[in-house]
């Protein structure tokens, strides 16, 4: 994949984005141009529109790397991979990240009890929903989150959580 990408930037200068920093660095030789993000300022850190469109992106935001990754293809950019689709040709990135760990096997392994989900499932949409989040855990492609969720933008409960509570749980199974 890596073949003909000799610099790259990374959207998200947090943790994640300066874990995969040194990552890429170390493991594949890439020139680093620097990071791109929305709030931040400062050295080497540019907003998406400074940004050549050409340019490689790798999204180092897990939380919000949907939208980010939106954000960028309506700018025009179209060199773009998620943290989670590196995850699937450097699989030693899932240690940063434990949440991807045998996602992928997980299906493989238990195809069976897959088939006795969907078949206890009455309607067609929640069908599909399961037909796309296996798709989902297959190739971690951030374009089936709106195929999976309503409204994917959502997926984080920020207008449906009850408020003025102790303790809110959310129990999940979005991914």
């Amino acid at each position: 994949m890596f073949e003909h990408i000799k610099e790259f930037y990374i959207m998200g200068c947090g943790a994640l984005g300066k874990y995969l920093k040194k990552y890429f660095i170390e493991q594949a030789d890439l020139n680093f141009l620097g990071f791109i993000d929305n709030n931040q300022t400062g050295e080497n850190i540019f907003k998406p529109e400074e940004v050549n469109k050409n340019s490689f992106v790798i999204i180092g935001i897990i939380n919000y790397m949907y939208e980010m990754t939106k954000q960028l293809k309506n700018l025009g950019f179209k060199n773009i991979i998620t943290f989670a689709e590196l995850t699937l040709i450097y699989p030693d990135l899932q240690n940063y990240n434990k949440s991807y760990l045998g996602l992928k096997e997980d299906y493989e392994q238990n195809k069976n009890e897959y088939k006795k989900i969907y078949d206890f499932l009455s309607d067609e949409k929640s069908k599909r929903v399961l037909d796309k989040i296996i798709e989902y855990r297959k190739t971690y492609s951030i374009d089936l989150y709106p195929q999976i969720a309503d409204n994917p933008n959502l997926q984080y409960c920020d207008k449906v959580a009850p408020r003025n509570i102790g303790v809110y749980v959310d129990g999940g199974a979005f991914s």
